[in-house]
């Protein structure tokens, strides 16, 4: 029974880390890693590392852990392309 349920705490924190991971990805392609820090920390999450290349390639990468979980996402700040229209 103990097993099971570490491995429930486990499953939770892996998609707990990968929800806050997305998060702080969002908020550093905006805010930076201040504002990227702050997001984790309100998910609970401990920031591993940030990746701040929007100057480059414009995106931005976060690594978070809760618990022994720790869960990686990136975000990236691009435009839509523009649409063909019909005047010259």
């Amino acid at each position: 029974m103990a097993l099971l349920m570490l491995f429930s705490v486990q499953l939770v924190n892996s998609a707990r880390s990968q929800i806050a991971a997305d998060a702080t990805a969002l908020a550093g392609i905006y805010g930076g890693s201040e504002h990227a820090t702050n997001i984790a920390k309100a998910n609970l999450a401990t920031p591993a590392s940030f990746t701040d290349n929007r100057d480059s390639n414009g995106t931005f990468t976060a690594v978070v852990a809760i618990g022994a979980a720790s869960a990686s996402a990136q975000a990236f700040d691009q435009w839509a392309p523009a649409l063909p229209t019909m005047n010259p």
